[in-house]
């Protein structure tokens, strides 16, 4: 880093020693010049070759992604068309199922509420509800489709490891499928 004030650069390290020094409250080395000519020579020769390089380095652009604590979901009910955006938490311990499937604002926005037929055929063992996961890098391109109780198994940490760097937005979309006996879900 280079001060503005005094066209010297600075490494990483250096700056955290002063900030260290400064918060501590020892500042008797902060500010002082040295009337010393070895030590005014050896700094001097310090500022040479390398910090030509660093400098260089400094002014590239460098590509850095927010650390991301939380993803952005929509829920939608594929039959009904009601859906519900979440801010959910990155974490180990959160199921999808419990933070974004069984979350009391999807229950309030009747996201999981499908007509009577429907609801019939699901708890007949005829259909099932079923989860399509999108992430907007590739929203033509489902990312996953999951069943209900694997909603369970899987955390939203995991989730975040698996989409895009880039995605904004990861879309689940509910839809109720009649059960094809002897068929894979990610047919």
């Amino acid at each position: 880093m280079t001060c503005p004030f005094s066209g010297v650069t600075f490494d990483k390290a250096t700056i955290d020693r002063i900030l260290q020094q400064t918060q501590n409250g020892d500042d008797s080395s902060l500010g002082s010049e040295n009337d010393d000519p070895e030590i005014q020579a050896e700094e001097e020769d310090s500022y040479g070759e390398n910090d030509i390089a660093q400098q260089q380095q400094q002014q590239q652009p460098q590509t850095q992604y927010p650390i991301k604590t939380s993803l952005k979901v929509q829920i939608i009910n594929q039959t009904s068309g009601r859906s519900k955006d979440l801010l959910v938490d990155i974490s180990a311990d959160l199921t999808l199922y419990d933070s974004i499937y069984d979350a009391k604002s999807v229950k309030e926005a009747h996201v999981r509420k499908w007509t009577s037929d429907l609801a019939r055929k699901v708890k007949s063992n005829c259909s099932e509800i079923r989860c399509v996961v999108y992430d907007d890098a590739v929203a033509t391109k489902p990312w996953r489709t999951l069943r209900v109780e694997e909603l369970k198994t899987i955390t939203t940490r995991q989730l975040f490891e698996q989409v895009s760097v880039s995605s904004t937005v990861i879309r689940m979309v509910l839809e109720c499928v009649p059960i094809k006996v002897g068929a894979n879900v990610n047919e």
